[in-house]
């Protein structure tokens, strides 16, 4: 066994519950949109294959082609843990997903042939996650045997050497990765998924017996919602680049480590902005506005005025990570419910033990 094949078990695992995920969220965009109407044939669309002629069938056909996609992957992850040999539970739960998936599969085609029945829609969705939990554990279970005996530096407060650190390399493709850095893409699936569960809470208790979740409606607002995380995430690393550099959790950052000019990561983070205004007014101006409140708030009010001066600057602070519930209900509905104002409030309440954990592993920092 290589010294790299621990990693490339590791990469293809994370990229088989990934693929899972994004299932998870076409399959409910599908479902929420009525987008599944413009195809009730399986595999092909009344006999023809990949003809995108709508926004409906182009979201039908990324599913479709997602869902096989991320079948080959995780078809892979049971080939790896078998011929590797990992832990019982490991294989075991690699296994599980392999050979939940045709029956996911067979349920899918079953579900886009028999347009409203609720029964299988929901068996549908339960498959998912569970499958979706199979590889995770399977990750979990993964890492923890290959890290879990290690000592955290961070937890220590040990400092990053400087010859410890990783080499970005240089060429247009190290540059790419560090601007797409700057974005913090970690937090786009999960402010994402928050938008999303905005959408659809709207969608299932808002709308008018009978009317569907426009697709454009989705894909605007999730578009609007990536770039506006990308913008604040940017005049983040901009506005903390000196703090970035005295502590070990970020002193590797690209603003950091001089690897992209502050001029030129101002206007990356501006031109993003600009295109989120752009995709959120593109659904409605209220939605707008809240993307503008949000962008402003994270890059401001959390990183100028509460980090510098409060501890509680994490608790107020995750008024930004619940924005983004507003701005899904919003999107859907054109106002501000006192529904989507109960979800944002989860989520704020959720922040801070999230934020405390964290504090708690990178206490010296």
């Amino acid at each position: 066994m290589t010294g790299n094949t621990p990693d490339r078990f590791v990469a293809v695992l994370a990229a088989a519950a990934m693929g899972v995920y994004t299932l998870l969220v076409l399959g409910a965009t599908t479902a929420l949109t009525g987008a599944a109407d413009a195809c009730q044939s399986w595999p092909a669309c009344g006999g023809q294959w990949f003809a995108v002629g709508s926004l409906d069938l182009a979201v039908v056909w990324g599913h479709r082609t997602t869902a096989a996609l991320t079948g080959a992957v995780v078809v892979a992850a049971a080939v790896l843990a078998w011929r590797r040999g990992e832990s019982r539970r490991v294989r075991a739960a690699v296994t599980t997903a392999l050979a939940l998936y045709p029956v996911q599969i067979a349920l899918g085609a079953y579900t886009a042939t028999t347009p409203g029945s609720t029964a299988l829609a929901a068996a549908h969705l339960a498959l998912a996650v569970g499958i979706f939990a199979a590889l995770v554990l399977a990750l979990a279970w993964t890492l923890d045997a290959q890290t879990g005996h290690l000592p955290s530096a961070e937890w220590e407060g040990d400092a990053r050497h400087d010859g410890e650190a990783s080499d970005p390399g240089t060429g247009p493709l190290a540059t790419a990765k560090a601007y797409l850095r700057l974005t913090k893409p970690r937090l786009m699936w999960l402010l994402c998924l928050v938008a999303g569960a905005g959408m659809a809470l709207a969608g299932g208790t808002a709308l008018p017996a009978g009317e569907a979740l426009a697709a454009e409606t989705v894909v605007w607002t999730l578009g609007g919602g990536v770039l506006a995380i990308g913008a604040s995430g940017t005049f983040n690393h901009v506005l903390e680049r000196e703090k970035d550099q005295k502590m070990a959790r970020t002193d590797d950052r690209p603003i950091a480590t001089d690897r992209i000019p502050v001029r030129n990561a101002v206007a990356f983070g501006l031109t993003l902005a600009a295109a989120s205004l752009a995709a959120f007014a593109a659904v409605n101006l209220l939605t707008a506005f809240l993307g503008l409140t949000a962008i402003l708030f994270y890059s401001v009010v959390y990183t100028l005025v509460l980090k510098p001066n409060t501890r509680q600057s994490t608790v107020i602070g995750g008024a930004a990570g619940a924005l983004p519930a507003l701005i899904g209900w919003a999107a859907v509905t054109g106002e501000v419910g006192v529904a989507g104002v109960a979800l944002a409030g989860v989520i704020f309440l959720w922040t801070p033990a999230h934020f405390y954990n964290l504090a708690l592993a990178y206490k010296d920092d």
